[in-house]
């Protein structure tokens, strides 16, 4: 998910440039489910 994004030409007519944001929530803002701020699990030996 991006909360903007875009493609600008270049100049020189070689091709575009395609660029995206993405905004940092605070935690109590983040939807319950969708996004984890735990660390992953340890890979198992």
């Amino acid at each position: 998910m991006t909360d903007r994004w875009g493609v600008t030409p270049r100049l020189d007519g070689s091709g575009k440039t395609v660029w995206f944001e993405c905004l940092a929530k605070a935690p109590d803002e983040l939807v319950k489910g969708v996004v984890s701020l735990a660390p992953p699990p340890a890979p198992n030996p």
